[in-house]
């Protein structure tokens, strides 16, 4: 647009060629000085777009969760934590993200972290009790949840983790409280937030651990109607459908889930592990082997792999999956005493015996870990 001059000053223009070349040559003069100056930008080139701050990150967070995408929106909470490593809010989500994308651990130093930025937040000392739960502190997290509702009693997620961590109390013999009052906390947690995931899924896994699988199943459900984009909530309907032993709804199941997040390891294991039951021991191989080549990191997958080898006879590819298995920290019984089978399957006694030693130090009479000594033992009297 341009604007006119004064109607007093307005006249025909007088201007010569030569007024018009002095100025073109003090703006070119100008131009190049200012150029040598760092003030002046190329043409068409993009000008610098400021960084997101952690918030604009954490919104990026929460539609990747809305759309189940797990692991993408645990690493826009990084990033909104390391833009602002001192606002706890950022800390809290993610240590619930991990949980369900199998990283307890993490989750737990993210929790601590949050709780020592806001030693007096109900939500970060409940996402603290969740995190321990996960890492088998469940004392810690029955006292650090009733330590977060004494804060905010209103709190619906507080109450959701102290029933998950009652029912994992008395899942392990420690009656701390009877079922009627892990059911009290579940439904309170509810009654506080009709919204919330974790309150219907808590109410479900304490269904579960009762054995009423159908009523686990109804909480899960209602947990889905919430976000039918969250994997991990396919995965507890399966397993529960394997519980009552109907395998065609739990193959569904985490079909199902696989179409939402294809990405989930877990999720190729556990339909692996399907078939491993349905004895259809070439698709659960195909499907396991899947699972690590997803998510390297997944012990129990490795471990359930190795075993499928080992049924096929497959001895030395049974071999490194046990033995990854058990360096990632799935070093129980049942996987000692098969790597030492395999091993001695493939005539390596030597190797064979210290891993049935280390069964029979988790349980003195297991006949597995004795059988494979007495094989071990006659195969190296005859030679």
């Amino acid at each position: 647009m341009y604007l006119d001059p004064p109607l007093s000053s307005r006249r025909k223009s007088s201007s010569s060629p030569r007024r018009v070349l002095v100025l073109l040559i003090l703006i070119l003069l100008m131009l190049i000085l200012l150029s040598r100056r760092g003030e002046v930008t190329q043409p068409f080139m993009p000008t610098p777009t400021p960084t997101p701050g952690a918030f604009v990150y954490a919104q990026y967070a929460t539609a990747a969760y809305e759309q189940g995408r797990l692991k993408e929106a645990i690493e826009h909470y990084r990033q909104a934590v390391r833009l602002a490593p001192n606002d706890a809010a950022y800390r809290i989500p993610l240590s619930r993200l991990l949980i369900w994308t199998g990283k307890p651990q993490e989750a737990l130093e993210q929790a601590e972290k949050a709780v020592e930025l806001a030693p007096d937040s109900a939500r970060a000392l409940a996402a603290l009790c969740q995190a321990q739960d996960w890492n088998g502190q469940v004392s810690e997290a029955l006292a650090t949840c009733r330590q977060a509702i004494a804060l905010d009693p209103n709190y619906a997620e507080a109450h959701a983790y102290l029933a998950e961590a009652y029912t994992d109390s008395i899942s392990s013999g420690d009656y701390v409280v009877g079922w009627a009052e892990v059911m009290r906390e579940a439904e309170k947690a509810i009654e506080l937030n009709p919204s919330s995931v974790d309150a219907y899924r808590n109410l479900g896994y304490a269904w579960h651990h009762q054995g009423y699988y159908v009523q686990a199943n109804q909480a899960y459900q209602q947990a889905l109607e919430i976000n039918p984009r969250l994997s991990y909530l396919y995965l507890d309907i399966s397993r529960n459908y394997r519980a009552l032993g109907n395998l065609d709804a739990a193959l569904s199941s985490i079909q199902d889930a696989i179409q939402v997040a294809p990405e989930s390891g877990e999720l190729y294991e556990e339909l692996g592990w399907i078939y491993y039951g349905n004895e259809q021991l070439t698709l659960a191989e195909q499907e396991l082997e899947k699972a690590v080549e997803v998510d390297p990191t997944l012990g129990r997958a490795w471990s359930r792999l190795g075993r499928t080898y080992y049924r096929r006879r497959n001895y030395e590819d049974a071999q490194f999956a046990l033995q990854k298995a058990i360096e990632l920290g799935h070093d129980n019984i049942e996987n000692y005493y098969t790597a030492g089978l395999v091993l001695y399957y493939l005539a390596r006694c030597d190797e064979a015996i210290p891993l049935f030693n280390q069964a029979l130090a988790i349980d003195p009479e297991e006949p597995n870990a004795l059988e494979g000594i007495r094989l071990c033992i006659e195969s190296q009297e005859k030679d």
